[in-house]
């Protein structure tokens, strides 16, 4: 069995390690650690403002916060604001990076293809208010349509490829400038115009993000499921989604379904969460047990990378993510990793937490534990959410650990495989690794 397990995962880092080497694999990759730094930014932000300075966040439920604090409205706007200027940018941030290192291994302009790529997307997700006003879709251009994003780089990579002429060498004086641009210029006309046209038909016919429709359908239908079946595909459908870089809904730890108020309704009747009409549902299985510390149960693969990993960048990384992990903004463990389009995650990243809805379901049935009625403060620490959800059940609490060990247990290997791809990339290209001593 242990030769098998060996062979397999032998055969799993020779494929991930010829799939990084492709050029627009490579580029995706490279742009996800680009995005980083403005990703933790904003996560950190957000936790902040959600759990403190917004009425009922988990800290303003403990200590009223939004009560005593002065000027209240005008930090949390404040905070609002760098939020949306950061992590609210990721799209755009990622449509640069991608057209600016694939040109650059096409050998054309990376520089004119990154702020083609820039302007086009943002052409996609424009839109005429009124009166001339210019709007732009910010569900679109955030952190829940990086796929969105990433597509529309490679498009005007691949355009640039096909159209524009190859880099020149260095270049410095106005006349050179204008010369490189003329090269180029093709590209740049074909990318913004071809986007103009998919805004265009885009808006013909539908009036929201592609990311924001998705997610709108998948969160209505988690609300009032409550069998193991559905909330499996569901629950499939949407991690598969957040790994391409489509945004998930699974991140809100309340699922205010009519099951969702029949349970609180019978549970305030009887003072109690063990006999509620719908102990199964989206609330008491997704936003409790499901993903612990954000989709894919991401805090797990935290504490696996600072459990084992001998990498500098990737432990202070860990380290970086933690605290915003803890209180389920994962962002920053998807960027920089990575774990979006990171073939070596695909499978915990699914698994984790599909044996977390697995083991909750049977406990529930088994009657280990009570079901988690109540609603839950915003940003809630993950293995606190059932604890509080269950009105203080310490068993939940328990169960929630217990799943959190296994998750990390689930990680492991892949941490180790990540560590050998990495060592061999690094081996290829002749580079020092981070690799500590």
């Amino acid at each position: 069995m242990k030769n098998m397990l060996t062979k397999y995962e032998n055969m799993m880092v020779n494929r991930i390690v010829t799939l990084r080497k492709t050029k627009i694999y490579g580029a995706i990759q490279r742009t996800m650690v680009l995005l980083y730094p403005f990703v933790i930014f904003g996560a950190i932000v957000s936790m902040i403002r959600s759990t403190t300075f917004v009425k009922g966040g988990f800290f303003d439920s403990l200590f009223k916060t939004t009560s005593w604090i002065p000027h209240i409205s005008g930090i949390s706007f404040f905070l609002g604001a760098l939020a949306r200027m950061s992590v609210g940018f990721a799209a755009v941030i990622a449509a640069y990076g991608v057209a600016r290192f694939l040109a650059e291994e096409f050998h054309r302009d990376e520089q004119l293809a990154g702020i083609t790529a820039i302007i086009g997307f943002m052409t996609l997700n424009f839109y005429n208010v009124e009166d001339g006003i210019v709007g732009f879709e910010t569900a679109g251009i955030g952190f829940s349509s990086l796929f969105f994003g990433i597509l529309a780089g490679v498009i005007t990579a691949l355009i640039f490829k096909l159209v524009g002429r190859k880099k020149e060498p260095e270049i410095f004086h106005t006349a050179q400038i204008l010369q490189r641009i003329f090269h180029s210029i093709w590209a740049i006309f074909i990318t913004i115009t071809l986007f103009g046209i998919v805004n265009m038909l885009f808006y013909l016919f539908m009036d929201k993000a592609l990311s924001s429709s998705i997610n709108t359908w998948i969160y209505s239908s988690f609300s009032n499921v409550h069998n193991f079946f559905g909330l499996l595909a569901l629950i499939s459908v949407s991690i598969f989604l957040q790994y391409i870089g489509v945004g998930s809904p699974l991140n809100p730890t309340q699922f205010a379904g009519s099951d969702t108020m029949a349970n609180i309704d019978a549970a305030l009747k009887s003072k109690s969460a063990w006999n509620v009409p719908y102990p199964v549902n989206g609330h008491s299985i997704i936003g409790i047990y499901t993903n612990i510390g954000g989709v894919g149960s991401t805090l797990a693969l935290l504490i696996a990378v600072l459990l084992i990993s001998r990498r500098r960048n990737t432990q202070m990384i860990a380290q970086q993510a933690i605290l915003p992990g803890f209180f389920n903004f994962n962002q920053p463990v998807l960027v920089g990793i990575p774990l979006i389009f990171n073939l070596t995650y695909l499978l915990p990243f699914l698994l984790a937490p599909i044996i977390n809805m697995s083991l909750a379901v049977a406990a529930l049935n088994l009657h280990w534990i009570p079901a988690a009625v109540y609603p839950i403060p915003t940003a809630t620490p993950g293995i606190l959410a059932s604890f509080i959800g269950t009105n203080g059940n310490i068993n939940a609490l328990i169960f929630s650990l217990i799943l959190l060990t296994i998750d990390v247990l689930i990680y492991l290997p892949f941490v180790r495989a990540a560590e050998r791809v990495a060592d061999l990339l690094d081996e290829e290209r002749g580079q020092k690794n981070d690799v500590k001593n």
